[in-house]
């Protein structure tokens, strides 16, 4: 098996996840520095970003939200971005190697080529 191809791939595709994942976090008020109070009014999330923005989210993800933060405050901000983008990787290569050989009874192919 060749693996030359994943070897080049693999450290620019962590790079990325983790930028990505770290801009999803300040989306959410959450930062290397500060994680934002959210505050719930009925049906709607209210996060004040640094920019003094308000920013609105729908109130069911205060949940996930609430264990991002925690989750970010025990292990450290960047630990957690790596963590995080370490586990997507992870999950994409495992859905490519099943569409690949065929494991998924849908029979569709998002990650590859038919």
């Amino acid at each position: 098996m060749n693996t030359g191809n994943i070897k080049k791939y693999a450290p620019k595709a962590r790079t990325r996840l983790i930028e990505t994942m770290t801009r999803q976090a300040a989306r959410y008020g959450i930062t290397k520095g500060h994680v934002a109070p959210a505050e719930v009014r009925g049906d709607v999330m209210l996060i004040s970003a640094l920019d003094g923005q308000t920013h609105s989210f729908p109130k069911a993800l205060r949940g996930p939200r609430e264990a991002l933060a925690k989750w970010v405050t025990q292990l450290g901000f960047e630990q957690a971005m790596e963590q995080a983008a370490y586990s997507w990787f992870n999950r994409l290569c495992a859905i490519r190697f099943m569409e690949l050989k065929g494991y998924l009874d849908h029979g569709r192919r998002v990650l590859s080529h038919p």
